[in-house]
């Protein structure tokens, strides 16, 4: 008799989501976001040619009467709407620091604050997506935080489609707004440079070495992302935040950047990108090189001064903020 008791609940429950998410998709529709209709409980699309099938409002109730969940098409289709997808926890943690400011964000139970929705002024982004190189590699050793491989972060844009609420996650949890304000408004290159750093950033966190090591490696850090380019300010400010993502309680005291500037300047040598390979876990080679390639890193003007993001830009938000509570990554 209990389980047909929380068998009722559930079915109650799945045909109150029924309305939502037709009421859903015809608020997204009246805002100019595309929707389109995806398995039940899945994020697979059920319309042939998804991409390029937009769908009018006089056709929702047609798609959405069932148990359908809700994608929203991305890009072109919803003038410029794009989402940041914080796959991995460590970019869950740092993408509140280092993205640009929006009102409008999603997630769910296990993983809130995953999901942040930009609209894009002027030429559109390409989908970008940035993965752990041990995903591609054959490292021994287990990296300190985190595990090794998989995907950090996308930037999703046309082509794509994501799960949005009040959808039903393949874990069976909902999908939520937690901020359901107007996206921000950003350019495609200034997001784009933001996204990297988050990838760099949750990249670093989940190589960070262990106690013993971490005075020495934000002075290596330091040294690379100076020569690359940065100004101190904005390699202190990154610098800080990868330690604390990485769980350094100490990490107000990792901003090494303002020494290491002088000490550049006067001639003299700094450990850089050789020694942070050296001291970070896994295939250290491997994770800088694509740090290094993520951010730009290059003798020259700092990426700020190249069109990109600068530290108050990124989001506004202290690095001593609360980090985001989350319980892992994954797909929102």
């Amino acid at each position: 008799m209990q389980q047909h008791d929380k068998t009722d609940r559930d079915r109650d429950r799945d045909r109150d989501g029924e309305g939502e998410r037709l009421a859903a998709a015809r608020d997204y529709t009246r805002r100019g976001w595309r929707v389109t209709p995806l398995m039940p409980g899945g994020k697979a699309p059920t319309l042939a040619g998804w991409q390029r099938r937009w769908l009018g409002e006089d056709e929702l109730a047609r798609h959405f009467a069932g148990e359908a969940n809700v994608g929203l098409l991305l890009g072109e289709p919803s003038g410029g709407l794009v989402d940041v997808d914080c796959d991995a926890a460590e970019a869950v943690a740092a993408a509140p620091f280092l993205l640009p400011a929006t009102g409008r964000v999603s997630g769910r139970a296990s993983n809130p604050h995953s999901h942040y929705w930009y609209t894009i002024e002027g030429a559109l982004p390409v989908t970008a997506k940035f993965a752990d190189p041990g995903a591609r590699g054959t490292a021994t050793e287990t990296p300190a935080h985190g595990r090794a491989g998989g995907m950090l972060v996308e930037l999703r844009s046309t082509g794509c489609q994501t799960l949005a609420p009040p959808s039903r996650h393949p874990s069976g949890e909902r999908v939520r707004w937690e901020q359901d304000g107007e996206p921000g408004r950003v350019s495609a290159e200034a997001l784009h440079t933001a996204v990297a750093r988050v990838a760099a950033g949750a990249l670093l966190a989940r190589h960070w070495p262990g106690a013993g090591a971490l005075d020495e490696a934000t002075l290596a850090l330091a040294g690379l992302l100076l020569r690359g380019g940065l100004a101190a300010e904005e390699a202190d400010h990154f610098a800080q935040i990868v330690a604390r993502v990485a769980g350094d309680e100490e990490w107000r005291q990792r901003g090494k950047a303002q020494g290491t500037a002088r000490r550049l300047a006067e001639g003299g040598q700094v450990a850089a990108g050789a020694r942070l390979a050296e001291l970070l876990a896994g295939d250290g080679r491997r994770v800088v090189a694509q740090v290094a390639a993520w951010l730009d890193l290059s003798p020259g003007p700092s990426p700020s001064e190249r069109g990109g993001v600068t530290p108050a830009e990124w989001t506004g938000q202290d690095p001593a903020a609360p980090l985001p509570a989350t319980a892992g990554g994954g797909w929102g």
